[in-house]
C-alpha cells in the first residue's frame, strides 16, 4: 500500500502549527512522525496512526472508525488507527487526532 503523501502533508501542517519539526522515520510499512524520540503519530497507506497512550485510547476506540493498530506481532494497546477519507462526520479530524498524540509527547506549559 502506498503512503497517502497529501495525509502526511496534513500531518506535517499539524505538527508544524503545533511548534514541532518532528523527525521522520519510515516505520510499521508506513511513516513515522517522531517527538522528543518517540513516535507521535504515522501515516501508513491511507491510515494516520496515532499513538496515544493507555489513558486515551479507550475513548478513542469509541469513535466507529477507528481500531488498535499492529506494532510488530500484536496489537499495541497505546494507540490507535483512524482511516480519514471514510471517517463519519463525528469522529475527530486528522489533526483532532494528532494533537492528541502530540499532547502525549510534549510537556505541559
Amino acid at each position: 500500500m502506498a503512503l497517502d503523501p497529501d495525509l502526511a502533508q496534513r500531518v506535517r501542517a499539524v505538527l508544524a502549527a503545533a511548534g514541532q519539526a518532528p523527525a521522520e522515520k519510515k516505520m510499521f510499512g508506513g511513516l513515522s512522525f517522531l517527538v522528543r524520540g518517540n513516535m507521535c503519530c504515522g501515516v501508513r497507506g491511507d491510515e494516520l496512526l496515532v499513538r496515544l497512550g493507555p489513558a486515551s485510547t479507550g475513548s478513542a476506540l469509541a469513535y466507529p472508525a477507528t481500531w488498535p493498530f499492529a506494532m510488530g506481532r500484536g496489537p499495541s494497546p497505546a494507540g490507535c488507527s483512524s482511516p480519514p477519507t471514510a471517517a463519519p462526520p463525528t469522529t475527530p479530524s486528522p489533526a483532532g487526532y494528532t494533537g492528541a498524540g502530540l499532547r502525549l509527547h510534549t510537556p505541559a506549559k
